[in-house]
């Protein structure tokens, strides 16, 4: 129990030091958060719809963050609720979050985690699970381009 009450707190501090970053973050700010997640770490940061295009690694893992906060960021995490599977040291949390796309508030925004550590509690696999449209449709609003700029109703 102490175990998954440890991995719980560290998932809570990764979504702490997340509402931190920025694209004006320092390197040192993306090595600390990257310190979380395991050498040879695999991350879904958008969503598992890019499933073919996972961050693989510390380094892979800040290239695609930095990219991602050029557009939208974390502003506030709310669990809705969180279960842990004691035997495979995984986290399954389900949210609704604040997020700043493009500087619009999308709110709430509904993601689920699904969060596997290694033995030395690291995060080996992080998985967000969430229908994408509605980043699309802030970008698109705000810059004009997106996947539905050809689309009439």
């Amino acid at each position: 129990m102490a175990y998954l009450t440890t991995l719980e707190a560290r998932l809570d501090a990764v979504y702490s030091a997340l509402e931190t970053l920025g694209p004006d973050s320092l390197a040192e700010d993306f090595v600390n958060f990257a310190s979380f997640f395991s050498e040879d770490c695999i991350a879904y940061l958008r969503g598992m719809r890019d499933h073919k295009t996972p961050a693989f690694g510390r380094q892979g893992l800040i290239h695609d963050l930095q990219n991602l906060l050029q557009s939208q960021h974390l502003k506030k995490r709310r669990v809705i609720s969180q279960v842990a599977n004691e035997q495979g040291g995984q986290i399954f949390s389900e949210m609704e979050n604040l997020y700043i796309v493009h500087s619009e508030i999308l709110d709430p925004f509904h993601k689920t985690a699904v969060v596997s550590f290694n033995r030395e509690g690291l995060i080996h696999s992080f998985k967000l699970y969430c229908c994408r449209s509605h980043f699309v449709w802030l970008t698109q609003q705000v810059t004009g381009e997106g996947s539905y700029k050809d689309l009439t109703v």
